[in-house]
């Protein structure tokens, strides 16, 4: 799975290193890198001129073992107009809920489950073999509160729940997270 988004354009680091900030651009960036990566990735002669980027005929092999090729997941903040065109064209969408609120997270629902699959179908799009990716916050203190929110959001038709740990926590504690496993249904 290769997952894709803007980054966060607030990020010192994109303007540190001379990279775009605007969210406009870094969305054509993003756009014409999904146009050229599905493209090399089909194995054959390929050339690509676009706005930003540009390449003569050349054959990436050996392609992916994936069929039709590694699944891309679209990330960013629902419902963003340009998350929801992008995520449509691809394999997946990994969002994150904007809340328009200091609020760092706000869980996902069966509502957001059934938003993208109605998204899907109106695009002509199955949700069958689609992944709709929800969590991505760290485990609550009530394990029981967690698995009822992913059971509803199970029977609603995501296909994935994950956790964040966060990458501040000392060495041991990340071991711990990673060591306990994935919370389950």
């Amino acid at each position: 799975m290769l997952g894709v988004g803007l980054g966060d354009v607030n990020d010192p680091g994109f303007a540190g290193v001379g990279e775009p900030t605007t969210a406009s651009v870094r969305a054509q960036l993003v756009d014409e890198s999904l146009s050229f990566i599905d493209g090399l990735w089909k194995g054959e002669p390929f050339s690509f001129s676009g706005r930003h980027y540009s390449v003569d005929e050349m054959t990436f092999l050996p392609e992916p073992v994936q069929e039709p090729r590694v699944p891309i997941w679209i990330g960013g903040g629902w419902p963003n107009p340009g998350l929801k065109r992008r995520a449509v064209r691809w394999d997946g969408v990994c969002a994150y809920i904007e809340t328009g609120s200091d609020s760092k997270w706000t869980d996902h629902s069966p509502r957001f489950v059934a938003e993208v699959k109605d998204l899907l179908e109106r695009e002509g799009r199955s949700p069958t073999g689609y992944d709709i990716v929800t969590g991505g916050r760290n485990r609550a203190d009530d394990w029981e509160e967690d698995r009822a929110i992913m059971t509803a959001l199970d029977e609603a038709g995501a296909t994935w729940w994950v956790e964040y740990v966060d990458s501040e926590l000392e060495l041991g504690a990340q071991q711990q997270a990673a060591a306990r496993g994935p919370l389950r249904p």
